[in-house]
């Protein structure tokens, strides 16, 4: 279903005396102040929810033809209960590809996208799958956590069995999809290796489409290299596993690997750019978590594996510490848990040299990546898409996805239709809150990420991070870009402050409950 069609068909929540009355107005119109004591208080499910999420897919809706998933949160308990996926650009900038037929029809069928994310969950921490969350140049930018340990994507396997069984048990009736049909793959009917290699015969007999040729692999540091990509042209099914392993014995956890890269795959993903620090995540002398760096099964040899290594969270302590400012902040490389280096596979003509990234401060670390991702996107000589994500997704993973949504914006490439004070509703609630950002605990443990990004817009207002060809900007493109950033930091901050001096961050608007939680969840963090 469109997300037209499904704001003609939703009526909107109705007012209760729980629900700050000025969310009822137009997106344009929102309260902010009220929204961050909302978010920081805990998300909860209920009205203000409801419209929240119903502002969001309006706002993609106005530049993006869309298909809205409505998972009500049966797909991952910490993503929007509406997944937004957009299919196709309304009004796709002039210097760059529009979406190819190919990729809107992979990105509209909501029963592949909904059997996907239901055989694929399992493989990602959390159940945090591969989502779309914007396109631009005829590539999507996808968002996600990193790959599950084998206990956790085998117990989560578990107990979506456990829950098939007792469906059986209870009769329970499938989710419809739309159309009316009840062909959507759920717990209740788990997309089997049998219907997988029935799939992949199917797909053998068509010729294979959205085949790019990858650039050869570069390496940065003194990591080993990884694997090549495997030779473009071949199936994307028989890529991604080698011909020496059985689909049929591999063992759980691959298995809901194998249908991750099929997501990928589907999705027309090619470049993946990891934001660990880790090869695999330890606490508490176990692993928490694995990552495509370290896949024993060879599973995403297809992919190229940008190790971008970023500071976790719990580093915005010592941020907040020096009033924000990124600059001469150096992150220590050498502490025993970061196992993971910088190694760049995409070919880029950027002059920038990778070996050196444990020199730069903050703000140049933060910078580059970012102007890696963006020179990757704008990128006319490749149709790959991109996969950006840290441990659990909701620190680092929204923080790049919203300055790369802000930073587009602004060039005006995407969104619009849409001014500053809706870019900043919509990057607030869909990117970071709706997808789960822990901002109650962030707040509780002195880890402000989240301002961080949106106090860092002032550092790349400068057109070096503009993607419109040096040939089609002028000065006047150049002012309306570092304008409009300059807006939303300053709209945001004000916001912010506000909200700080009237006590809406205090634990004290915090119930019991949530304090609590939020402590052990500080405690526990991942």
């Amino acid at each position: 279903m469109s997300a037209e069609e499904d704001s003609q068909t939703t009526e909107s929540p109705p007012a209760s005396e729980n629900m700050p009355l000025s969310f009822q107005s137009p997106p344009s119109d929102v309260n902010f102040e009220e929204l961050l004591k909302f978010f920081a208080v805990g998300v909860k499910i209920g009205p203000t929810y409801d419209l929240l999420q119903m502002q969001c897919i309006q706002l993609i809706n106005r530049d993006y033809d869309t298909l809205v998933i409505d998972a009500k949160g049966s797909l991952c308990s910490s993503y929007p209960r509406q997944i937004i996926v957009p299919c196709a650009e309304k009004y796709p900038h002039p210097s760059f590809s529009s979406v190819s037929p190919d990729l809107a029809k992979a990105l509209s069928s909501e029963t592949d996208l909904h059997n996907l994310f239901m055989t694929s969950k399992p493989a990602r921490c959390r159940e945090r799958f591969v989502v779309p969350v914007f396109l631009f140049n005829n590539k999507v930018v996808c968002r996600s956590a990193t790959l599950s340990t084998y206990l956790e994507s085998v117990g989560r396997q578990v107990l979506s069995s456990g829950r098939q069984v007792l469906s059986s048990v209870t009769g329970s009736v499938r989710p419809r999809t739309s159309e009316g049909s009840d062909s959507v793959a759920t717990d209740s009917e788990p997309l089997t290796v049998e219907r997988e290699q029935e799939e992949d015969e199917q797909q053998q007999q068509q010729p294979p489409t959205q085949a790019q040729e990858l650039p050869e692999q570069q390496e940065v540091g003194d990591q080993e290299p990884m694997a090549e990509p495997a030779e473009p042209g071949l199936e994307p099914e028989e890529e991604q596993v080698p011909a020496a392993v059985d689909k049929k014995n591999l063992p759980l956890d691959a298995f809901a690997r194998h249908s991750d890269a099929r997501l990928m795959t589907h999705l027309n993903v090619g470049e993946i750019f990891d934001l660990m620090v880790e090869d695999k995540k330890v606490k508490y002398m176990l692993y928490c978590s694995s990552s495509e760096k370290v896949d024993e099964y060879n599973l995403y040899c297809n992919f190229h594996i940008n190790c971008i290594p970023y500071p976790g969270c719990e580093y915005f302590k010592e941020v907040a510490h020096n009033k924000f400012n990124p600059e001469g902040m150096i992150f220590n490389w050498e502490q025993p848990a970061v196992t993971s280096q910088c190694q760049i596979p995409y070919k880029s003509n950027l002059d920038i040299d990778w070996s050196q990234y444990k020199t730069w401060d903050l703000a140049q670390l933060t910078q580059n990546y970012l102007l890696l991702i963006l020179h990757c996107l704008a990128d006319k000589n490749s149709s790959a898409g991109v996969l950006v994500h840290c441990i659990s997704g909701w620190d680092r993973t929204p923080m790049f996805i919203c300055l790369l949504r802000l930073s587009l914006w602004a060039d005006g490439a995407i969104h619009q239709s849409l001014c500053a004070r809706e870019m900043l509703l919509l990057t607030l609630a869909y990117d970071w809150m709706l997808f789960g950002h822990q901002f109650q605990t962030r707040l509780a443990a002195g880890e402000p990420i989240f301002y961080f990004c949106f106090n860092f817009l002032r550092f790349i207002e400068d057109e070096r991070y503009s993607v419109i060809p040096s040939d089609k900007a002028d000065d006047s493109s150049r002012q309306t870009r570092k304008g409009r950033l300059s807006e939303i930091r300053e709209l945001f901050l004000s916001i912010y402050q506000k909200a700080e001096s009237h006590g809406h961050f205090a634990p004290s608007h915090w119930s019991l409950g949530n304090a609590v939680l939020s402590s052990v969840r500080t405690y526990l963090q991942v």
